[in-house]
């Protein structure tokens, strides 16, 4: 009896003791993956200005800020609020608008407001739901209207961060008013990511929009039909990754003209690791370093210095990748027109150096290769004056050639040399 009283009080106490203990690693978790988001991205900012602990629960109370990516000081503030409930073995999160973000979005969302759940576990697993109810809305003073189907999906972030699944569905909308009328059916967004290092994560992904329609005032209305963008990133060991992307459209439609289906693919191949993150962390500096505001003539020259400094980190570590050989460009692409298909291909490479090559390396224009092809049919150019004009200069020169009913350009670069068409055009090393 002893020993099941003792197992029983055992029980008792890991039933009102864990939540606790969870409550204090949920809040620790919170802490880490919003300073890891915003950290990682400028475009979209979550700030706790309260998190508000008890046993067998807690109150988050912050903001999101979403920022405008052509104009980063441009931000909307949104106030959210976080019903937190601790278990045994993990907490759960629903997310809320706060009060003033509520009265904001009451009129879309008379009955029920959206939601956001998060289900954190102990070892390292959460698991995110979001819901926003349809919306349908009329105005009688403008005529304006607005259909939203309502929008689900859900996340699974797992191995602390490292690895994301997800998956979300946005059914439509349709959006009118006297000068314009939107349509668009059937958005859906898969991924699957698992972080390789830095900035590179391996992995899987699929963007697609059944149709788009878009009708302005005075214009001719534009529909897009089976729009496909899919991506696959795959790990050579720890130090190379490969990258492939896929973007296809079955059909695109103005008034009397209709083109497609379209196709291009963009690769990378062989690209290393290190190098990759040293050239997107350099871009990040200058990205975050143009956001600076200088206040007088000797901040800005400072600033000048500082942008010099990081154009030179830009170029080495262009350099510190091609030296560590590669490959990109588009394989294949192809374009459908009521006249014919212009297609081609554009690829370039650079062989791996040794280390005392890479570090003598001073152009990486010096050992690049590659291969361009393009065909443009003939009765595309003819019906097309201001494409013809374009490409005059081009076949009076003799780097674009007749071959029956297309004009073709075949080009191949080597040595600092560009034989187009048999005529090799010397390169000044710009790169």
């Amino acid at each position: 009896m002893k020993k099941w009283l003792l197992a029983i009080g055992v029980i008792l106490v890991v039933i009102i003791a864990a939540p606790w203990g969870v409550g204090i690693l949920t809040e620790q978790q919170w802490q880490r993956t919003t300073a890891e988001i915003n950290r990682a991205q400028p475009y979209f900012t979550v700030e706790t200005a309260r998190y508000q602990r008890g046993l067998y629960g807690a109150e988050i109370v912050g903001t999101v800020s979403l920022r405008n990516p052509g104009n980063p000081d441009e931000a909307h503030r949104f106030g959210y609020r976080g019903d937190v409930s601790h278990g045994v073995t993990g907490s759960e999160i629903r997310f809320f608008p706060d009060q003033a973000s509520a009265d904001l979005i009451d009129d879309f969302f008379p009955d029920r407001l959206p939601t956001v759940t998060v289900n954190g576990k102990l070892w390292g697993t959460a698991e995110i739901e979001y819901n926003v109810p349809a919306i349908d809305r009329v105005s009688d003073e403008t005529g304006e209207s607005l259909n939203v189907a309502e929008s689900y999906g859900w996340a699974k972030i797992s191995d602390a961060g490292n690895d994301l699944e997800m998956d979300l569905r946005w059914p439509g909308v349709v959006a009118r008013g006297p000068k314009a009328r939107i349509v668009v059916n059937d958005v859906r967004i898969a991924q699957t990511m698992s972080k390789l290092a830095g900035n590179v994560w391996t992995g899987e992904g699929a963007v697609s929009i059944a149709r788009l329609e878009a009708e302005f005032e005075n214009q001719p209305p534009v529909t897009v039909e089976n729009f496909a963008l899919r991506s696959d990133t795959s790990a050579e060991g720890d130090t190379r990754f490969s990258s492939q992307v896929e973007l296809d459209i079955d059909r695109v439609a103005s008034r009397d003209d209709e083109y497609g289906p379209h196709h291009v693919e963009f690769v990378m191949e062989n690209m290393e690791v290190a190098a990759w993150n040293r050239l997107v962390d350099a871009f990040s500096d200058i990205r975050e370093l143009n956001s600076v505001q200088p206040g007088d003539v000797a901040s800005r020259q400072g600033l000048v210095k500082q942008q010099m400094d990081l154009m030179m980190n830009v170029s080495s570590s262009v350099k510190a990748l091609a030296g560590a050989g590669m490959s990109l460009g588009f394989p294949e692409f192809s374009v459908i027109t009521p006249h014919g298909e212009v297609s081609g291909s554009l690829v370039l490479r650079h062989p791996e150096l040794s280390e005392d090559e890479r570090a003598a390396l001073s152009l990486v224009m010096q050992r690049l290769t590659g291969e361009l092809s393009i065909t443009i049919p003939v009765a595309l150019a003819e019906a097309q004056p201001v494409l013809m004009t374009e490409l005059l200069p081009l076949i009076e020169q003799g780097l674009l050639v007749r071959d029956d009913e297309t004009f073709k350009l075949e080009a191949d670069l080597k040595d600092l040399e560009l034989d187009v068409n048999s005529q090799i055009i010397p390169l000044p090393p710009m790169i």
